[in-house]
C-alpha cells in the first residue's frame, strides 16, 4: 500500500519535495508578484498593530516595519484608541 509523502508540496521526483525555484516560477506564471503581495500584507499588518509588534511576530526588522507604517501614515495613537474600545 502506498504511503503518503511527508512533503506538503511533493516534487516530480519520487521522495523529494518541490523546489523553491520551481514553486516561484509557477506562482509568477499565474501572474502573481510575490514581493508585491508580501509588501501589501505587511502594510495591512502595520495598520492593524504597532510596527514593533509586527517585527517581533514575523521576524522582520524594526526599521522595515516602521518604514511600512510611516508610508501608510500609521500612528500608535490610533492603535491605542482602538484597543481602549475593547475594554
Amino acid at each position: 500500500m502506498p504511503t503518503t509523502p511527508p512533503w506538503v508540496f511533493p516534487g516530480g521526483k519520487a521522495g523529494h519535495h518541490i523546489t523553491h525555484s520551481y514553486l516561484l516560477t509557477q506562482i509568477r506564471e499565474l501572474g502573481l508578484n510575490p514581493l508585491a503581495t508580501r509588501n501589501r500584507a505587511l502594510d495591512d499588518l502595520v495598520t492593524a498593530m504597532p510596527a514593533p509588534l509586527v517585527a517581533e511576530l514575523f521576524a522582520y526588522s524594526y526599521q522595515g516595519t516602521t518604514k511600512h507604517a510611516n508610508e501608510n501614515a500609521v500612528e500608535f495613537a490610533r492603535y491605542t484608541a482602538a484597543r481602549q474600545e475593547f475594554r
